[in-house]
């Protein structure tokens, strides 16, 4: 079952609205989708679509971590503008994609492991596109 949550005011009320928005169109519909998860750059959530039981403060502190290390891991191999992180396992997959915009901000989304991987990245690529023209 599908549960969108309440934007917070972590971010304008416009934005988190929109924010929202964008998940339920791209990201709700993705089969084997668990969570869709909208963060600060701190990792305080912004809004999400929960269909599977997961601790959204502990999963929004480890998104912004795990894009942090990403970070610096392309800083010593010379890479800039980390695009996405992408962690696949037997269980499922999890992607984390900067957004960048007015309002900075990550998105955090944990597919089941028979999910199809290339339209979770399509879809969130719709997500980072609409979030971030939002002015």
């Amino acid at each position: 079952m599908k549960n969108p949550r309440s934007p917070t005011s972590f971010a304008p009320k416009e934005f988190a609205q929109n924010a929202i928005n964008a998940l339920n169109k791209w990201a709700a519909p993705l089969d084997g989708l668990n969570v869709a998860l909208l963060v600060t750059p701190d990792g305080f959530e912004i809004s999400s679509i929960v269909q599977a039981e997961m601790n959204l403060t502990r999963l929004g502190a480890m998104t912004s971590s795990l894009i942090a290390m990403t970070r610096a891991v392309g800083r010593e191999l010379h890479f800039s503008n980390c695009r996405r992180l992408v962690i696949d396992t037997e269980q499922g997959s999890v992607i984390v994609q900067p957004i960048d915009g007015k309002y900075p901000c990550l998105l955090c989304v944990v597919m089941k492991s028979d999910a199809v991987l290339g339209s979770a990245l399509w879809s969130i690529g719709e997500i980072a596109r609409s979030l971030s023209g939002v002015k």
